[in-house]
């Protein structure tokens, strides 16, 4: 009996230290033409965002290719995930700018909170593409090549590690390919002062100007809802309570 109690307890730390997913689509089992739209997303045109087949990701692989033919103007997809209940989220997905991607381009990942102030509930913009960017073309990243990103980003009032990092209250760190890639950001929107949970996830897509290609590919994102380690001390206190109860009446 007692084994099992440690297990239980040794098992809820691990699933509570994974989190909860709150989204995940490799869209393997969509269908090609399929629009993120039709996935519980929500965009400005149904052209924003479609399933393709291609191998940037891997031989036969379905994926997403964020699309922008407006000219300066941004396309947008958003996921909610405001049932969630969220104040700390990983957003993970992979990412691959072609070759042909132009200098005035960018992809905007966007966070939104539940209290909107000055920034109509805006927490963070974290753009990705050439020149001063967050995740730069050239300095960062390379055209022409598959990487898989993790966000962690953070507004839950007090500092909670991932993955072994600390990330601070209104601060969020940039995994690439398994490695920080920049830590100790500021969520750059005046909203991470008000809000208490994440209400929506998504990505952007600006063309710029001068842009004649700016289509991005993404694949297998998931978004995650890590717990604080308050969360994972009651969990864990519960156990060790139930454990020292069962002690006591066995003496």
């Amino acid at each position: 009996m007692k084994k099992l109690i440690l297990a239980s307890v040794a098992l809820s730390c691990v699933m509570v230290a994974s989190g909860t997913i709150v989204y995940s689509n490799n869209f393997d089992s969509a269908t090609v033409g399929d629009s993120l739209n039709d996935m519980g997303w929500t965009g400005n045109g149904s052209s924003a965002a479609y399933v393709t087949n291609s191998t940037e990701f891997g031989s036969g692989n379905k994926l997403v290719t964020l699309v922008n033919d407006d000219g300066g103007a941004f396309r947008y997809n958003d996921l909610d995930i405001s049932s969630a209940g969220a104040d700390f989220v990983r957003l993970s997905f992979d990412m691959f700018f072609p070759s042909d991607y132009t200098s005035d381009a960018y992809v905007r990942v966007s966070a939104k909170g539940d209290v909107a102030d000055a920034n109509n509930g805006n927490v963070n913009w974290l753009d990705m593409g050439y020149g001063s960017r967050d995740v730069s073309i050239g300095s960062d990243i390379a055209v022409n090549t598959a990487y898989h990103f993790d966000v962690i980003m953070n507004i839950s009032g007090s500092s909670v590690t991932w993955n072994g990092d600390d990330v601070a209250d209104e601060q969020y760190d940039i995994w690439m390919n398994g490695s920080i890639l920049h830590d100790d950001l500021a969520l750059d929107r005046g909203d991470a002062d008000v809000a208490t949970q994440f209400n929506s996830i998504g990505f952007w897509v600006a063309r710029g100007e001068d842009a004649v290609h700016a289509d991005v590919l993404v694949d297998n994102i998931v978004v995650e809802s890590i717990p604080e380690p308050a969360t994972l001390g009651i969990i864990m206190s519960s156990a060790v309570g139930i454990l020292f109860i069962r002690r006591r009446f066995m003496m």
